[in-house]
């Protein structure tokens, strides 16, 4: 039975309601059931099918596996949406004892399909179970997230292309974790908001943290930081539900998501984004008001390439994903966060393509453009550099914004954007250093060699002179002379450590800047710049 307050939101959101804009009040709030928590408690249980849920994770019960391998896959399954190759039995097994919903059934009747939709009180279940597993957790152990991930879900169930998604959705959601989370007696009317900036606080370490929030974005002449900006403003977001069109960047889609606590993955064949975290955009601190032209997101991009993509091949804006229509009169800031969490964690070696130095005509050309890049730039006014950061005069048309005539563009929404480089505790707040190795070994699942029981690089050299895939190295040419015009680089021999992290046109090795100094620095930018004209 619904209540007043319930029965409002849900007109509002189905589009019958009169009301221009919906108000939630703090009085909804304390008219929660008296029996939540003995509802959410029930919700454990059945998840986990297991009449203890109050259990430590790593808790050995006398006779009883707890919890056992379904039950985190099902706790992933409602927190994370992955894309999992079951078994028959496993599937049968999810929907029978961990309220996995059936969709369909074959006509032959050999299999189902089936998954965990978006269920907002489910999902609230299994992210209280969650809390309780890490409150209750040691100090030296892995996280609970990151261990079901890593144990349970890869090898054969998760395709090679869907372990860097999930792997990017777990940081983002355990970063919202610690922003709202904070101790076990959150509800679901505390745990609704959180602010963006205390979540970006949470994903990322203080030195970097602040950089971003200091930052500016590319294409605002106004020049206000994202700390400015988006100082009141929330997210909501407990788990992840997935879009089958184009329509997930939509005001109106946001605000769905919105509502239902859930961020939004885009479906495969989105050209220019992967995941989508809606915000509310807030006027002051107690705004609570839910309307869809408050609505704007944090636009994710995955990537699990060894090697880094250029500064120009970001092409997101929030007219390309429709966030925003070309009449609109009014700002809608929004931030482009590109997570490249492949770079310096697998091996070249293991890849179908590697970085090669090229000793060509063509090279000798690049390098005189690039000279006289240089020696442009040079004589260019710089931006103002703030600590940790340097800011080169790129084009903004190159990063994230549309190149217009600004006497025709009337209305500028401002586009803040967020690279990070790597995936260990240096660029992420919520992987701890003693986890690095476990996210190395998660990511390097993908590469094809990855499972090889012998690493040392003269064994992957052999076997990679079986030629199971080709690339510019020696182990896949060692037998001809055809690329005598490049100079293939020895296995292994490419640094692929680049943990880094930029904001806006940035180009900046933070935590290896003693190793990347002056026209080093500056051949990589315009190296990146070069790639995309070719």
């Amino acid at each position: 039975m619904l209540t007043s307050s319930s029965d409002r939101l849900l007109k509002y959101v189905q589009g019958d309601s009169q009301e221009p804009e919906f108000n939630l009040h703090s009085d909804a709030k304390k008219k929660m059931p008296k029996d939540f928590h003995a509802m959410i408690y029930l919700a454990r249980c059945k998840l986990l099918n297991t009449t203890t849920p109050d259990q430590s994770y790593r808790n050995n019960v006398p006779d009883e596996v707890y919890p056992t391998r379904t039950a985190k896959m099902a706790i992933i399954g409602v927190r994370l949406a992955p894309v999992v190759e079951a078994s028959h039995i496993l599937a049968h097994e999810l929907v029978a004892s961990h309220m996995q919903t059936v969709f369909s059934v074959h006509q032959s009747r050999e299999w189902i399909r089936s998954g965990y939709p978006s269920e907002p009180v489910l999902a609230e279940a299994a992210a209280w179970q969650v809390a309780h597993w890490r409150n209750n957790q040691k100090p030296d152990d892995i996280d609970c997230m990151l261990d079901m991930l890593c144990t349970h879900l890869t090898g054969d169930l998760l395709p090679p292309g869907e372990i860097g998604e999930v792997t990017g959705r777990m940081l983002l959601l355990t970063a919202r974790d610690h922003a709202g989370y904070l101790n076990r007696s959150a509800s679901l009317s505390h745990s609704d908001h959180v602010l963006l900036t205390a979540f970006i606080m949470n994903l990322f370490p203080d030195n970097v943290a602040t950089a971003f929030l200091d930052s500016k974005a590319p294409n605002d002449p106004e020049g206000h930081s994202l700390h400015e900006v988006f100082k009141h403003d929330v997210i909501n977001f407990t788990h992840w539900e997935r879009f089958a069109d184009d329509s997930a960047a939509t005001p109106k889609a946001l605000l769905s998501a919105f509502i239902r606590g859930a961020a939004i993955l885009c479906h495969n064949n989105s050209p220019y984004i992967d995941a989508i975290i809606p915000v509310l955009r807030r006027e002051n601190a107690d705004d609570d008001t839910l309307n869809e032209t408050k609505m704007t997101a944090v636009l994710v991009q995955f990537k699990l390439r060894h090697k880094p993509t250029s500064f120009a091949s970001t092409r997101i804006t929030a007219e390309s994903v429709e966030l925003v229509q070309p009449n609109e009169t009014k700002k809608r800031p929004y931030i482009v966060m590109i997570m490249e969490l492949g770079v310096g964690v697998t091996p070249d070696t293991l890849f179908s393509k590697t970085p090669t130095q090229r000793k060509s005509k063509t090279g000798e050309k690049l390098k005189k453009r690039q000279a006289a890049n240089q020696s442009r730039r040079a004589s260019s006014p710089q931006h103002p550099q703030t600590p940790s950061i340097v800011i080169h005069s790129a084009p903004t048309s190159k990063v994230g914004t549309h190149s217009r005539d600004p006497s025709k563009l009337e209305v500028i929404h401002p586009g803040y954007i967020i690279r990070v480089r790597g995936c260990d505790d240096s660029v992420y707040k919520v992987v701890r250093k003693k986890e690095r190795d476990t996210y190395k070994s998660l990511l390097r699942k993908s590469a094809l060699l990855a499972d090889h029981p012998r690493q040392d690089p003269q064994t992957i050299q052999i076997v990679r002179q079986q030629r199971p895939f080709v690339s510019e190295d020696k182990a896949s040419h060692h037998w001809n002379d055809i690329y005598h015009d490049l100079q293939l680089p020895e296995d292994g021999a490419t640094d692929l450590d680049m943990t880094a992290y930029s904001v806006g046109a940035v180009a900046e090795r933070l935590f290896h800047s003693e190793e990347e100094e002056g026209e080093k620095k500056m051949d990589e930018v315009e190296g990146e710049e070069r790639m995309d004209e070719d």
